[in-house]
């Protein structure tokens, strides 16, 4: 669930619909589909589904 597969010319590429979260000095949170990607000191009160992201 969450992804797309595609098959070109005999090349298999999968989609996934993730957010991958970069942070100053910590480890890339990757985040699904079902997940709330949130603003945290940089957006304070910033939330929204990554669901919503890709539409």
């Amino acid at each position: 669930m969450g992804r797309k597969d595609i098959q070109t010319r005999n090349t298999y590429y999968i989609l996934a619909r993730t957010v991958t979260v970069y942070q100053l000095a910590q480890v890339p949170r990757v985040l699904g589909i079902d997940e709330t990607l949130e603003g945290g000191d940089v957006l304070p009160g910033f939330a929204c589904l990554v669901d919503e992201i890709f539409g």
